[in-house]
C-alpha cells in the first residue's frame, strides 16, 4: 500500500489556508452584526425563489448557518471565511500552475491574506463574497487543465 505525501508547496498553501481562517474566527466576534446580515437571518426563516434586494443562495446559507451553529456572529460570518480560505487556496494554485516555485505560492497567499478588499470581504457575510469565490471555480478549471502557449511557435508546449 502506498503512503501520500503531499508537495511541499501544498502544505505551504494549507498552513497559508488555517492562517486565514484563524484570522476570521479570532476576529469576527469583535464588531456586532451588520443590518444587513440581520436582512439575510430574517430572509433566512423565510425562504423563497428569489428576493428583490439579493439572490436566493444568500438566504440559504443563513438558514444552513443558523441551523448548524445558532444564531451568533461566527455562525453568520463562518460561511464568507470558509470562502476567503477558498481564494487564497486557487491564489496559491494559480501560482504554482503558472510556473512558480514555494516563494511565489508563499508571496500569492499572503498577497490574498493580508489585502484588506479580501479581509473586509471575507468578515461580512454578503452575497457578494458568496457568490465570486463560486465563480471562481470554473475560471480555476480553465487554468489548470489548458496547457502553456509557447510564445515562439504558437502551439502548446506538448506539441
Amino acid at each position: 500500500m502506498r503512503s501520500f505525501r503531499f508537495q511541499p508547496d501544498t502544505l505551504l498553501a494549507l498552513a497559508l489556508c488555517v492562517i486565514k481562517l484563524l484570522i476570521h474566527f479570532f476576529s469576527n466576534g469583535q464588531y456586532g452584526f451588520h443590518r444587513d446580515e440581520l436582512l439575510y437571518l430574517a430572509l433566512g426563516e423565510h425562504l423563497d425563489v428569489g428576493y428583490m434586494e439579493v439572490p436566493p443562495f444568500i438566504a440559504v446559507a443563513a438558514k444552513v448557518s443558523r441551523v448548524l451553529f445558532g444564531e451568533s456572529l461566527f455562525a453568520m460570518r463562518f460561511f464568507p471565511a470558509v470562502a476567503g480560505v477558498f481564494v487564497v487556496w486557487l491564489a496559491c494554485r494559480f501560482a504554482r500552475e503558472l510556473g512558480g516555485g514555494r516563494f511565489a505560492v508563499l508571496v500569492a497567499g499572503l498577497a490574498v491574506i493580508v489585502s484588506p478588499a479580501f479581509l473586509r470581504s471575507d468578515t461580512l457575510c454578503s452575497p457578494c463574497r458568496l457568490t465570486n469565490s463560486g465563480g471562481c471555480s470554473p475560471l480555476t478549471s480553465c487554468c489548470v487543465t489548458s496547457k502553456p502557449v509557447s510564445r515562439n511557435t504558437g502551439c502548446t508546449q506538448d506539441s
